[in-house]
């Protein structure tokens, strides 16, 4: 497995491909109890042409998931294959899989010259484990702690590049991609209460113990939990980007030894409250 040296390159990766609408998305390792992998639902056609509806973020074991950029064709059955392999080999999550895996893709990408001669494919990789020795932490938090880490396969030879832990990771093209994904930095280290450049002026927040953004609120599940500081982010760094420009539309996946779930992320809607609250008119 090759990681690379230099953490800033793995942290934002390279696009796929240059087009106006953005194809974004982003994974994070390092939460107290999941992982968490994002992405919106916009592709372009072969005539150029941008809209909403393909679901580019997938479970493929209960403890893991894959999210794909550029070719959908190649995408969603790569997507498909990583869950037959997962079945045949026995494998929860992907710390040992993910090689064999990565030999199978790549394999297939050069049998099937037609489709990838003129296409490129980019895959990120989330996977999660029980965190070894933490029945005392559970029992206090009500939380299952796991640990969690993170791959990049890259066409045509699909090396598996890991990401350091507790870091961002992004795939994808278009625009504003280098935007979005500065844009959620900043967001999750304003979260954090870490200094960014964009932020570095003024007393920083205050730091809370991040294990309790995990656990749910009672009674509202959906509303709590690892995916409200992440909903947070993720709106902050749209928010700042023209919406003909990204999807409004995500699916975001929290990455749990073998409890992941996949929920909807709907920006429009929130760009409507935020209209209304500040008399500005939202876009649609």
């Amino acid at each position: 497995m090759r990681t690379r040296a230099n953490a800033e390159r793995c942290h934002c990766c390279h696009a796929v491909s240059l087009h106006g609408a953005v194809t974004w998305i982003i994974g994070l390792t390092g939460l107290s109890t999941c992982g968490a992998l994002a992405g919106d639902v916009r592709v372009t056609s072969t005539a150029g042409h941008s809209f909403d509806g393909v679901q580019k973020v997938h479970l493929v074991t209960p403890s893991a998931a894959v999210g794909f950029a550029g070719s959908v064709r190649f995408g969603l059955r790569a997507v498909e294959d990583m869950k037959q392999y997962a079945a045949a080999e026995g494998v929860t999550d992907f710390r040992g899989g993910i090689e064999g895996w990565a030999r199978r893709v790549r394999y297939a990408w050069q049998r099937d010259s037609d489709v990838t001669k003129s296409s490129d494919l980019h895959l990120l990789v989330v996977t999660a484990w029980p965190k070894p020795d933490a029945d005392e932490a559970n029992a206090f938090l009500g939380v299952t702690l796991a640990e969690t880490s993170a791959y990049v396969l890259r066409s045509p030879d699909f090396a598996v590049e890991g990401v350091p832990h507790r870091r961002a990771v992004s795939i994808g093209s278009g625009r504003a991609y280098d935007r979005l994904t500065n844009n959620f930095r900043a967001s999750r280290a304003r979260l954090k209460g870490s200094p960014t450049s964009s932020c570095s002026r003024g007393p920083q927040p205050r730091r809370c113990d991040p294990r309790r953004l995990h656990k749910p609120l009672p009674g509202f599940a959906p509303v709590g939990g690892p995916a409200a500081p992440l909903r947070v982010v993720l709106s902050e760094a749209i928010a700042e980007v023209d919406p003909h420009d990204v999807s409004e539309h995500l699916h975001m996946c929290l990455v749990k030894p073998n409890a992941s779930t996949i929920v909807t992320f709907d920006m429009a809607g929130l760009r409507s409250c935020h209209g209304a609250i500040d008399g500005t008119r939202a876009h649609h």
